[in-house]
């Protein structure tokens, strides 16, 4: 299985695209925070550690190789008052990030 990364920043991740956590990467929420630390050759590499918004965490947290686009917009709606455009915008851009980053997996198209 290999990393997916998208081409241009145009690129928008599909609906029924499923990703899940590069097994490289070790996270930890900090309220209201989440770390991430990539690991490279058994060790953090701490040049590259990245900080994600309250919001961001709980996508980042909801990224279990099960849930596509669709089901993690609508458990951020019921979590935080947020609409679902709103939501589905903040989880493009942060699957786009994160995949620039490889600290994803595409699991399914």
């Amino acid at each position: 299985m290999s990393l997916h990364e998208f081409k241009t920043e145009s690129q928008m991740p599909d609906n029924n695209n499923i990703y899940k956590k590069n097994t490289a990467v070790v996270s930890r929420r900090i309220k209201p925070e989440m770390l991430l630390v990539p690991i490279k050759a058994g060790s953090a590499n701490l040049n590259e550690v990245y900080l994600l918004s309250e919001v961001a965490g709980r996508i980042w947290e909801l990224l279990d190789g099960q849930r596509n686009k669709t089901e993690i917009v609508q458990t951020l709606t019921q979590e935080y008052e947020v609409s679902g455009e709103e939501a589905g915008a903040d989880y493009e851009e942060l699957i786009n990030n994160l995949a620039k980053l490889a600290v994803i997996v595409l699991v399914q198209q």
